[in-house]
């Protein structure tokens, strides 16, 4: 949440009446980027279902890009057909510091990527 607050995003708030959960939302050129939702069963879901409707990350192969890069993460092995899907990993992944300093990286850039457009 503290980097989704220095991002400027806003959050929207899950609803579920058995899981907990919060989506970050970049808006930019009046459209709403949901980047991920991070769960309270543990999981930190990525929205390749939804990035797949909107530029830049509707090209495939900006979608692999962005599989590749997260799968560079020690303990993320998305495999090729996560790019049209919403893949998990556990969160247990942002206690190891360089680790969780490595995914919120991919999400700096994924930003970056959408404000080019």
């Amino acid at each position: 949440l503290a980097w989704v607050s220095s991002q400027g995003l806003r959050v929207w708030w899950g609803e579920g009446a058995r899981t907990g959960s919060f989506v970050p939302v970049f808006d930019h050129n009046g459209q709403g980027y949901q980047l991920f939702a991070v769960a309270t069963y543990g999981r930190m879901e990525v929205y390749f279902q939804w990035y797949q409707y909107k530029p830049p990350f509707d090209a495939e192969e900006k979608r692999r890009e962005l599989r590749d890069k997260l799968n560079a993460v020690e303990g993320i092995n998305f495999p090729p057909d996560a790019i049209t899907r919403r893949p998990s990993f556990p969160l247990k992944l942002f206690e190891n510091e360089q680790q969780g300093e490595q995914i919120l990286a991919v999400f700096d850039w994924f930003i970056a990527e959408v404000r080019r457009v």
